[in-house]
């Protein structure tokens, strides 16, 4: 559905959350739609990753989760 966006290009989709962070500062990503539930390392994990370097992403979080506390 991005993809038929003008203007927009959607430049890679990884299930791993290792391979989302190394694309992500590889490509200087503008923005980021991330699941929360990935593996290796899960979308919390790449969260802080990219707090702790101030890389300047935003990000669109997804989840299948409904419990308040996860959200």
């Amino acid at each position: 559905m991005l993809q038929t966006v003008n203007n927009f290009e959607v430049v890679g989709n990884s299930l791993d959350g290792t391979t989302v962070y190394n694309n992500v500062i590889q490509d200087n990503t503008d923005i980021l739609v991330l699941d929360i539930s990935i593996t290796k390392k899960d979308g919390i994990e790449v969260l802080k990753e990219f707090s702790e370097k101030e890389f300047p992403c935003k990000v669109i979080i997804l989840s299948s989760y409904d419990d308040l506390k996860i959200i």
